[in-house]
């Protein structure tokens, strides 16, 4: 049975990696703290091989799983008043002790999520480019491909995400709720469509190089503000009309932040891989857990 490890496998991108190759077969090793939460994996961790990062020895647990390839989700988003220093021990220097672990275990491929937004819009997006830049210098030692996401949603996101505190708020009859004046456009992409790029990524390695940078984005990008009136919308359709004011414009943009995303998903599409849900089909989806 061919082997692969997930680092992150207790978050929203991991756990459903994790359940994707479980589904398909493949031996899942998954990578977390002594303390991690299982909540996301309540169903599938009895089939994962869990790796305690504090206490076993990743290099020693890597070369005896010979695995296929490393996904590396694991990250910290700064989104809990984290100081700029603890982003980058995660981001940075975690990321990078996993990498050389993997070339030191001799492991063939690293797959690493990697983010869309520009390097100068916040602490975790210059961390993830800074750690992208460690992936270039090291792909003589392995292929490192670099999947950059837009903006990903879906079952089981995590609260402090944005769509999913934005459903909270509703869900929380929230007197109001303060947004930007949602002009600036985002191209949203469901979980199940990034898993397939992921999964899509991996089966066609051995036509990638060793090093390379696909984009993995619907192609279809709207403002922030038509894809949450879409969730009101169909949130109205299954429960009842939110009492929730949204007022638009009442907190400003992020510094250098995008007004239109930079990316182009040609290149991840020329490979086979093909986005399947819709904004629509996805929100419906996102809020009929909720019930």
């Amino acid at each position: 049975m061919t082997s692969i490890v997930i680092t992150g496998v207790t978050g929203f991108l991991g756990s459903h990696l994790a359940r994707y190759f479980i589904t398909e077969k493949y031996d899942v090793y998954g990578i977390k703290r002594e303390h991690s939460s299982l909540d996301k994996l309540k169903d599938i961790s009895s089939s994962i091989n869990f790796i305690n990062i504090d206490k076993d020895s990743l290099p020693e647990q890597l070369a005896a799983i010979k695995p296929a390839a490393i996904f590396h989700t694991a990250c910290s988003y700064g989104r809990k008043n984290e100081k700029p220093s603890s982003i980058l021990e995660t981001n940075l220097i975690f990321s990078l002790q996993i990498l050389e672990a993997a070339i030191d275990a001799e492991v063939e491929c690293f797959i690493n999520a990697d983010s869309a937004l520009a390097h100068d819009v916040s602490d975790y997006a210059l961390s993830k480019f800074q750690f992208k830049q460690w992936g270039i210098c090291l792909k003589d030692n392995i292929q490192f491909i670099n999947l950059r996401i837009e903006h990903m949603y879906g079952v089981g996101d995590d609260d402090y995400k944005f769509v999913k505190w934005f459903v909270n708020q509703l869900h929380q009859q929230s007197e109001v709720i303060p947004l930007t004046t949602g002009e600036q456009q985002r191209d949203f992409i469901y979980i199940e469509d990034v898993v397939a790029a992921f999964a899509t990524a991996f089966n066609k390695r051995n036509e990638l190089g060793a090093f390379v940078e696909l984009d993995v984005a619907t192609g279809v990008a709207i403002p922030v503000k038509q894809f949450l009136q879409e969730i009101v919308t169909q949130y109205s359709s299954m429960f009842s009309l939110p009492k929730s004011i949204l007022q638009f414009g009442a907190i400003p943009y992020r510094k250098n932040d995008a007004m239109s995303p930079g990316i182009d998903p040609g290149q991840m599409k020329s490979l086979g891989w093909q986005p399947k849900v819709s904004h629509k089909e996805g929100i419906i989806r996102m809020l009929e857990s909720l019930k």
